[in-house]
């Protein structure tokens, strides 16, 4: 891997092609890792977006943070092995990784963040560690092949869309600390079949469970306060919710259409 010096500074100055993207984009990910070890504490927003040809990737351990859509559009992208030295993993990181299959979150990161891995649609198999209390808005939007997750009890939101369209999805334990399951959460997970709900959740929110079309019964907690318009919208399999409590004082519209 060798360029003339001046040819690497009018495409570093005038293109904003730098020597790492130049390698990821050849795929020589032995010299992007070797790159990546110089670059300090960061790997810039849009590094390596729509870097079309890279596979696999090492973050080393100079890294604390991930810039936003860092790797987003990478579409061959297959392996990514996070050092325990990242904290922060900006928001689109992954977006549109579609050929990643797997991957292991830190016990460093407390935040997964808005569309960090929306339409990674090979995703089957990802590790959340229990320093996880929040994750953003359509954080899995997409995630097509992903059948099982693990949520930690850490957990203290799921934000809107987090899980929308997660087609494989079968069961889902909603963490203790959750109050609110938020806007098209779920929507279009058409092979959930079973969601447990902790007691303290208070409001299911408008098209939560739009389309699940698989579910058949459902818990309701003592807790629950609200059911949004069109939460249960199209779940055709639906029967019974068991246990629908008293303290129920608002039910949408369309809410079990």
């Amino acid at each position: 891997f060798y360029l003339n010096f001046e040819i690497v500074f009018l495409l570093i100055i005038f293109l904003n092609i730098t020597p790492i993207r130049l390698a990821a984009e050849k795929n020589n990910h032995e010299i992007v890792d070797l790159l990546l070890c110089e670059l300090g504490n960061e790997i810039q927003m849009n590094m390596f977006l729509g870097c079309e040809q890279l596979t696999e990737i090492t973050i080393p351990s100079s890294v604390v943070n991930i810039g936003k859509a860092a790797f987003k559009d990478c579409s061959l992208l297959k392996q990514v092995t996070i050092s325990s030295s990242v904290s922060n993993i900006g928001s689109n990181a992954f977006d549109g990784c579609s050929s990643l299959t797997e991957i292991a979150i830190p016990s460093s990161v407390t935040k997964i963040k808005k569309n960090t891995f929306s339409k990674c649609s090979s995703l089957k198999q990802i590790s959340i560690p229990s320093s996880i209390e929040h994750i953003g808005n359509n954080a899995f939007d997409g995630c097509s092949l992903l059948c099982e997750i693990e949520l930690p009890s850490s957990l203290t939101e799921i934000s809107d869309y987090t899980f929308h369209n997660c087609q494989s999805l079968t069961k889902i334990m909603v963490p203790p600390l959750v109050k609110e399951i938020s806007y098209y959460s779920f929507c279009g997970c058409s092979s959930l079949k079973e969601i447990t709900l902790p007691s303290c959740v208070t409001k299911i929110g408008n098209n939560a469970f739009d389309g699940c079309t698989s579910l058949v019964t459902i818990t309701a907690p003592s807790s629950l306060k609200t059911i949004g318009n069109y939460a249960f919208s199209g779940c055709t399999s639906l029967t019974e919710i068991l246990g629908l409590p008293s303290s129920v004082d608002f039910i949408g519209s369309f809410a079990f259409f």
